[in-house]
């Protein structure tokens, strides 16, 4: 079997700006959701909440950090992506 390493080129993003997204926005849109649309129509409002309720668990399993001198492997889908390093 032979292994080819090569550097991951995909999206990356700071995650500062992830941190204000995840914490900040989408509890904004959460409420907003329930504030404005809950009244006027129900099954939406419940709809785009589990939406937003699963996207901001996906957001939280995104987040990690890497020490100097550390690599790991970026598997997506179980297809290889890259390497980070």
């Amino acid at each position: 079997m032979d292994t080819i390493e090569f550097k991951f080129n995909g999206f990356i993003m700071s995650g500062f700006v992830m941190l204000f997204i995840h914490l900040v926005l989408m509890p904004l849109l959460g409420f907003a959701i329930f504030k404005f649309l809950f009244p006027v129509s129900t099954i939406l409002a419940v709809f785009l909440f589990v939406v937003l309720a699963l996207a901001w668990m996906l957001i939280c399993a995104g987040y990690f950090t890497q020490e100097p001198n550390e690599a790991r492997v970026m598997v997506f889908f179980g297809k290889y992506d890259g390497t980070f390093k």
